[in-house]
């Protein structure tokens, strides 16, 4: 018995090593095959484009992370390398570039890292395999509308978050925040999102635009007609709320809209929410996709 038990051990081992061998080696040529298909790309203008180097630093049965350097010529011609994040799941990949060399900006997180990073996340109690592999699907998800990669202990693309204090520092505070998978802004091209934030206190949007290489307020004060269409194709609003404070809070019928929301949560439904701004600065409408799936679960770790 113990030899059989051995063997099926050593199968297993095999088992799990070649998988985890198939997977980076998937990686690494899906990885090429991307910067080659960059150089033939029409609509890229930059066909100077190379992969200086690749580096594995993680690799697991269904998740590899790549490290990349990517070089390019900027327009005055000079030589500019872009470290990158290349995250494969076996049957889907995207690639990650953080801003700058801040670990806390990137997917993968040494162990040493991580227990440090992991304190007050959703994935504190994870191991450090489920974590990372959090972390990468959340980021996928994000990037994908259908959301197809299952998140662990299903919490959907809900973040947990704390306040800071005056010197930036974390607080017991807690909040729960999740991203818009898709926006748009009528008629123009345009990298938008929407975030809900959900704390113990109420619930509250906020709607950003990039500008150059940072998000900002699309609008910081007024007030605007929200409007936000369930799976079902039933349309609630126009509701007005207030910016304040670069959040967006009802402003009028708050006791309406804030059930109306709860109760959307509830239910963990496909929303889309319209904007309409209308002032000195800006007069556009905007839409944004959101999946609510996980509330339920997610919401237990405001009460810890």
């Amino acid at each position: 018995m113990s030899r059989v038990c051995l063997l099926l051990f050593v199968l297993f081992v095999f088992s799990s090593c070649t998988k985890k061998y198939q997977l980076l080696s998937k990686a690494k040529s899906d990885a090429k095959e991307m910067i080659e298909k960059k150089k033939m790309d029409p609509d890229n203008f930059n066909r100077d484009i190379r992969l200086e180097d690749m580096t594995p630093v993680y690799c697991s049965d269904s998740l590899c992370i790549l490290y990349l350097d990517i070089k390019h010529k900027n327009a005055l011609g000079i030589d500019i390398t872009q470290k990158a994040e290349f995250v494969h799941f076996g049957d889907g990949w995207f690639l990650h570039a953080p801003d700058g060399d801040k670990d806390e900006t990137t997917i993968y997180l040494p162990e040493e890292l991580f227990d440090k990073e992991k304190k007050g996340k959703i994935y504190e109690n994870f191991s450090y395999d489920d974590a990372i592999y959090y972390r990468a699907a959340l980021s996928y998800n994000k990037m994908t509308e259908d959301g197809r990669l299952e998140i662990p202990l299903r919490t959907g693309l809900w973040e947990l978050r704390s306040y800071k204090n005056d010197y930036n520092e974390d607080t017991n505070s807690k909040y729960l925040l999740l991203c818009s998978y898709d926006g748009v802004e009528k008629n123009k091209e345009s990298d938008v999102k929407a975030e809900l934030i959900v704390d113990k206190d109420g619930i509250c949007f906020r709607f950003l635009k990039k500008l150059l290489s940072d998000y900002s307020p699309i609008a910081d004060y007024g007030e605007h007609a929200v409007s936000i269409e369930n799976s079902n194709g039933e349309t609630y609003g126009p509701w007005y709320f207030r910016a304040t404070d670069n959040n967006f809070e009802p402003s009028k019928n708050k006791k309406v809209i804030i059930e109306s929301l709860q109760e959307m949560l509830r239910k963990g439904d496909n929303i889309t929410i319209m904007l309409r701004v209308d002032n000195f600065w800006i007069k556009s409408n905007f839409r944004f996709k959101m999946n609510l799936t996980g509330y339920e679960e997610v919401k237990k770790y405001l009460e810890v």
